[in-house]
């Protein structure tokens, strides 16, 4: 069994907000330095999708400037938005072969000034067509309404505002910062006035879509022996993982199959999941899987999603991973999945249990 002993991510910041001039590297340290003093990193992975210019492996970058030893191996991995939560899996896998105790693992990203933003990040390479064109071929797929998607997207807000106000992100937080994306007191009018980005008839909007945004999020994991002898603190375990390729057309509803077929590994159905979080790329990729899956309401993406929170898109593998963790623990629940939509027609989902 492998175990979660530190889970922490930075605040998200807006584009050009927050983090608009420091240094990827820089503030992916601190989070570093943070979540990891007092013990000893066997190895550090970590995904991320716009480099930006910044030089040959950030990962390592990152880990020798937050002071990890420099004995201590580090790469990077990209599989688009699925990054961070890969990065999670390879250092479980790691630990699980006999390889490594205890991994550093998780996503950063700074979206803010990346030449490589459209290219390499937001556009689908086989239609080389933006992603927001597959978030409309969900629409079309399932008829849904402006009406539909503009009311998850204003739910979104309000559960990120209500779980800001409500220091439900404190304890993922590492420092008293908090989330800049989240629109405050959103009215739900302005919503339906925004006009359609990616088609001129079409419904998905910025309001309905995530955020363009900079961040950082990181696990530690241990082998569990390891953690019991060395009195390490397990937060949760984690049972698998499971990933699919799709559609590319329709990347958005793969987790739909990814979760699926992660339930099916370990036997379980959807009522044995105590919460989902699954990354709002669109309203619509969410709606669709809600209802595939028929999940209540009650039980996913409860403080909010990437639409309020933001998604810095290397890095939001890992941050939902680690805001379901802490999740669990404040309700003092026991089993969760995080899962997402990866650019090119993949899904990844991940089973935790406390």
């Amino acid at each position: 069994m492998v175990s979660i002993i530190k889970a922490m991510r930075t605040a998200i910041g807006k584009y050009s907000g927050m983090y608009k001039d420091i240094e990827l590297v820089d503030f992916s340290a601190e989070l570093v330095k943070s979540i990891t003093k007092n013990l000893k990193i066997d190895e550090v992975i970590l995904g991320n999708v716009l480099a930006n210019n910044l030089g040959q492996n950030i990962a390592r970058q990152i880990a020798v400037n937050g002071n990890i030893d420099k004995e201590v191996p580090a790469y990077l991995i990209n599989m688009v938005c699925g990054s961070g939560m890969k990065a999670i899996e390879l250092g479980y896998s790691s630990i699980v072969s006999g390889n490594n105790n205890v991994v550093l693992v998780g996503g950063v990203e700074k979206m803010t000034g990346s030449d490589n933003m459209l290219k390499d990040g937001l556009t689908d390479a086989f239609s080389n067509t933006h992603m927001g064109i597959t978030a409309e071929n969900i629409v079309e797929k399932y008829n849904f309404t402006r009406e539909e998607l503009d009311d998850y997207a204003f739910n979104s807000q309000r559960k990120a505002q209500n779980a800001i106000e409500n220091g439900y992100f404190k304890a993922e937080i590492y420092n008293d910062m908090i989330d800049e994306y989240p629109r405050f007191n959103m009215e739900r009018e302005k919503l339906s006035n925004l006009k359609p980005v990616f088609k001129e008839d079409g419904k998905v909007t910025a309001g309905n879509s995530s955020g363009i945004n900079d961040g950082a999020a990181m696990l530690v994991l241990a082998d569990e022996k390891y953690a019991k002898e060395n009195n390490l603190e397990v937060l949760a375990n984690i049972r698998g993982f499971a990933t699919v390729g799709y559609d590319p057309e329709y990347m958005g509803l793969a987790p739909i199959f990814s979760t699926k077929k992660l339930l099916e590994k370990f036997n379980l159905s959807v009522e044995d999941i105590d919460l989902f979080e699954a990354n709002e790329a669109f309203s619509s990729v969410s709606l669709a899987f809600i209802k595939e899956l028929n999940i209540p309401e009650e039980k996913i993406n409860v403080n909010g999603g990437a639409i309020a929170i933001g998604h810095p898109i290397g890095a939001s593998g890992s941050r939902i991973v680690v805001t379901l963790v802490h999740e669990l623990i404040r309700r003092d629940l026991k089993r969760g999945i995080a899962t997402l939509c990866v650019g090119g027609g993949q899904g990844i989902s991940i089973l935790i249990e406390r």
